[in-house]
């Protein structure tokens, strides 16, 4: 699974549910009783996909939340930031 997030990229101009969709994607077809994929695990791959325009917004959630964080919450602040930002 790893080598699959690694090669994960979202381009500047690419919408960012396309990356949770493939995220999501990757964690149910690892994901099984015996091996939970931990949303702390998924973060890390979202942060190294993600263009510099979210990182701001990222960085933002992350301080707020703190450990709290999850997928959702990030996929909520990266969609909410493509959507007012202009191309």
């Amino acid at each position: 699974m790893t080598k699959e997030l690694i090669n994960v990229k979202l381009g500047e101009s690419d919408d960012p549910s396309e990356l949770f969709e493939e995220i999501y994607r990757m964690k149910n077809v690892y994901e099984t009783k015996t091996n939970v994929v931990a949303d702390s695990v998924l973060i890390l791959f979202v942060l190294s996909a993600a263009p510099a325009k979210y990182h701001a917004i990222i960085t933002s959630k992350m301080r707020d939340k703190e450990e709290k964080l999850t997928l959702d919450d990030l996929e909520d602040a990266m969609n909410a930031q493509w959507r007012l930002t202009p191309e």
